[in-house]
């Protein structure tokens, strides 16, 4: 199957899940006097101001945009995806408009599993084997959403100047961009060996039962030229989520194969 026919099929999908149960999201109002805070209390600010997400659940659009022999390729799609922190789970669902499932993805650091039931076939392997780069490329996007100014970074986090603070965690480094009124977190630059990897853009915050989250974050990946664009529709954050949710339900009769063969899979089309 070809990028174009895969692309046919995932305009017409539609959200695994409801949440037509959620309230609608409140108004964000700016602390009073954030200016005025000491680097210490703007930090703890933004920290509360950007939870940690242990577990979230939401229905998403998302759109990307590459260059391919000398034109932009556009592709959107639309969907469901879970989170849980514990084990970096990430799970993307997809249904047809009769309700058939046209793909169901479940991401962990070290396996990722793609399942095609049109034809009967699952990719399964260790992430890295794919060498399509925006594949993983929209999978470390999708991680990076879950993190704001975390305690898992080494060491306190350096002012550079009065909006951006630097901090760094393994082999990446972090730069963040505060606005000071709001004291949420406008931009992400990721680096690695000083080369930036991803600079990631957080929009219209919203609250969601006493939870602020951005609902519209860009990613812009430089070495790839791609940009990725997802809207999140009325997330549910740190609500648990059973643990079978992570597990994919796979047909007896199926066939195996490798990540690398997914390549093919995902081969753009010429028009």
């Amino acid at each position: 199957m070809n990028f174009k026919r895969f692309h046919c099929l995932v305009i017409v999908v539609g959200s695994l899940f409801l949440f037509s149960a959620c309230p609608r999201p409140g108004p964000i109002i700016p602390p009073p006097r954030a200016t005025k805070l000491s680097p210490e209390e703007t930090l703890k600010a933004i920290k509360e101001n950007f939870p940690g997400v242990v577990f979230l659940k939401s229905n998403f659009k998302a759109r990307i945009e590459y260059p391919f022999e000398g034109r932009l390729k556009k592709h959107s799609f639309e969907g469901a995806l879970l989170y849980r922190k514990a084990t970096q789970a990430l799970r993307l669902q997809s249904f047809g408009t009769f309700g058939n499932t046209i793909f169901d993805v479940l991401y962990q650091p070290d396996q990722a599993t793609v399942y095609l039931p049109s034809s009967a076939v699952v990719y399964t392997g260790e992430p890295h084997q794919i060498i399509n780069p925006r594949i993983p490329d929209f999978f470390f996007f999708l991680q990076e959403i879950m993190h704001g100014m975390e305690e898992t970074y080494e060491g306190e986090p350096l002012w550079l100047d009065d909006e951006t603070l630097k901090t760094k965690k393994g082999n990446l480094d972090y730069e963040f961009k505060i606005n000071r009124r709001s004291l949420f977190i406008e931009r992400k630059t990721v680096q690695r060996n000083g080369k930036t990897i991803a600079e990631i853009f957080y929009q219209d915050y919203k609250r969601f039962v006493g939870n602020v989250f951005p609902t519209v974050i860009t990613a812009f990946f430089p070495s790839e030229k791609t940009t990725i664009k997802i809207n999140l529709d009325s997330p549910v954050i740190n609500k648990r989520l059973a643990e079978n949710l992570f597990i994919l339900s796979l047909p007896q009769k199926i066939r195996y194969l490798p990540l690398t063969k997914l390549n093919d899979f995902f081969l753009s089309d010429p028009s």
